[in-house]
């Protein structure tokens, strides 16, 4: 179990760092408005605003289909959905070490199944 909970940390801590650095440049809060595209800021703040223009229209039609999902995944998105993988963890290696949760394991190699493309992803690790 020792490797996988190196390659869980080492994928979120570069997750957590790409989100960190995604906030120091445009902002944690980001949201979609069809008419501007890609905003950052609060949607209720007068000084929002847009991250990417949608002057081209091909432009227009890329961000259209993928914008939304960009916003969805913004930074503070992200570094929350960090904090709780952390703690989860936290708990999984808790009852690793308690011989009444023998599933620990397995629970922890749910959390390395979304990296299964990645290089350093372990074939024995697929749940």
């Amino acid at each position: 179990m020792d490797g996988l909970i190196a390659f869980l940390r080492a994928r979120w801590g570069e997750e957590e760092a790409d989100a960190r650095l995604a906030s120091a440049v445009y902002g944690k809060s980001w949201w979609w408005n069809p008419a501007f595209g890609l905003v950052k800021g609060d949607p209720d703040d007068s000084e929002a605003t847009s991250i990417f223009s949608l002057g081209e229209e091909t432009v227009a039609e890329v961000w259209s289909e993928v914008g939304p999902h960009i916003a969805r995944h913004d930074p503070a998105r992200v570094l929350r959905d960090i904090e709780a993988k952390w703690r989860m963890l936290e708990l999984a290696q808790d009852m690793l070490a308690s011989p009444i949760e023998p599933g620990a394991g397995q629970d922890l190699r749910l959390f390395a199944l979304p990296y299964a493309d990645h290089s350093d992803y372990q074939p024995e690790w697929k749940p």
